[in-house]
C-alpha cells in the first residue's frame, strides 16, 4: 500500500506584507489626527460657565425665546413735559413700545396696554395693538397728583398683555393648545429725583407759576431768661408766603386723666382750640428762601415727667398760603423722657 505523505509544516506571510500594513496604519491615524485637530480649531468648545455663574446649554431643537417669538420692550421712556392745574402737577411721559423679537406680535384689539401707576396718585393707561417684527409703536401717558419734594412718588410704568387665542402659524412659539408665547420686560420705573428735577425745571422755566412751600424744620423747647417754644419754619418755595396758623398737639403715651393730656402744664397752657382739637400759634409772613425761627413764650418752666410725649404739627392749618406742595405740612415726632 503506498502511503501518501503530505506536507503538514504551517507557511508563515511574508514580513514585508506585516511591515506595510503597519506602515499604512500609521499613516491612517496620522491623518485622522490632524483632521480632528482643524476641527476643533475651526469650532471651539463654549464653557458653560460665564461671569461666575451657570448657564443651561443651547439645544438645537428648543431656539431662543427671541429666535422665533414676539418680545415687547419699552424704549426711550422720558418726562415730556411738566404743568401744573389746579393744585396738581400733571406730569406727561412718552415713550415706544417695541417688538425686538423674532416674530410679528399679532392681536386683533387693542386691549393691550402701558400702565403709569405711582403711589397716592390715579392710573392710567395707554392702549395698543399688533406690533409688527423690527416695528414700535409710540405712546403717552399722564400723571396728575399733589406731589413734590419728599412727598412725590416713583413712577412705574409696566406692560399688559391681553390674553389672545390667534393661531400663531408654523411657530415653535405657540403652545400645545392655544394661543402663542409673547415676552416682554419687566416694569420700568422712573425714580422720584428724576421727577422733582422736572418739576424744579418747570418752575424756573415759568416764574409766574412759582409758589410758597411751608416746612417745618425744627421744633422744641430751651430758656433764656424765659421759657419759650421755638419753632423753625422754611419757605423753600420760590414766591413769599403770607401770615398763617400753625396748629400743635400733645400727649403723654398711655396717659388716662380726665384734664388735659399728660403734657407739662407749661405746653397745656398755650392758647387751645376745641374746635380744632390743637393749639394754635400765629406764624407771620416769611419771604421765598428765608428760614424764620418763631419764639413763643411759656407760661412757665417745661417740667418732664418720665414717659413718652407724642406731638404733631401742622403749618398752614387753615389753608390760608397757596403752596406749591400741601402735602409737606404734617410732621410728628416722639419724645422719651
Amino acid at each position: 500500500m503506498n502511503t501518501l505523505i503530505r506536507n503538514t509544516s504551517t507557511r508563515h506571510p511574508d514580513r514585508r506584507v506585516i511591515f506595510k500594513i503597519i506602515i499604512v496604519s500609521l499613516l491612517s491615524f496620522l491623518t485622522w489626527q490632524n483632521a480632528m485637530a482643524a476641527t476643533f480649531k475651526k469650532v471651539p468648545i463654549k464653557p458653560l460657565i460665564s461671569n461666575n455663574k451657570l448657564t443651561r446649554p443651547i439645544s438645537i431643537r428648543n431656539p431662543s425665546q427671541n429666535s422665533q417669538c414676539p418680545k415687547l420692550e419699552i424704549r426711550s421712556l422720558r418726562i415730556k413735559r411738566v404743568d401744573h392745574y389746579n393744585e396738581n402737577y400733571l406730569i406727561y411721559l412718552s415713550g415706544f413700545v417695541t417688538n425686538v423679537g423674532g416674530a410679528d406680535f399679532p392681536s386683533r384689539s387693542r386691549n393691550n396696554k402701558v400702565i403709569f401707576s405711582a403711589s397716592g396718585v390715579t392710573s392710567s393707561s395707554f392702549p395698543f395693538g399688533a406690533i409688527r417684527k423690527g416695528q414700535a409703536v409710540a405712546f403717552e401717558g399722564l400723571l396728575r397728583g399733589n406731589m413734590g419734594g419728599e412727598f412725590t412718588p416713583d413712577i412705574h410704568v409696566k406692560l399688559q398683555i391681553a390674553p389672545n387665542k390667534y393661531k400663531y402659524p408654523a411657530s415653535s412659539c405657540r403652545p400645545a393648545l392655544s394661543g402663542y408665547k409673547v415676552y416682554s420686560q419687566r416694569e420700568i420705573i422712573i425714580p422720584r429725583k428724576e421727577i422733582n428735577r422736572a418739576i424744579a425745571k418747570y418752575h424756573r422755566s415759568n416764574p409766574k407759576a412759582q409758589k410758597a412751600d411751608l416746612v417745618l424744620v425744627g421744633a422744641g423747647y430751651v430758656e433764656h431768661g424765659k421759657p419759650l417754644a421755638v419753632f423753625e419754619i422754611k419757605n423753600q418755595g420760590g414766591a413769599d408766603a403770607g401770615a398763617s396758623v400753625l396748629k400743635m398737639t400733645c400727649k403723654r403715651v398711655g396717659f388716662t386723666g380726665k384734664k388735659g393730656f399728660g403734657c407739662p402744664r407749661a405746653i397745656e397752657k398755650l392758647p387751645y382750640n376745641v374746635a380744632s382739637r390743637g393749639y394754635l400759634i400765629n406764624v407771620p409772613a416769611i419771604r421765598a428762601g428765608q428760614l424764620y425761627r418763631l419764639f413763643v413764650p411759656l407760661h412757665k418752666k417745661v417740667k418732664w415727667k418720665k414717659g413718652r410725649y407724642h406731638f404733631t404739627y401742622l403749618l398752614d392749618a387753615k389753608r390760608a398760603v397757596l403752596e406749591s406742595n400741601e402735602r409737606n405740612n404734617r410732621q410728628s415726632r416722639t419724645i422719651n423722657k
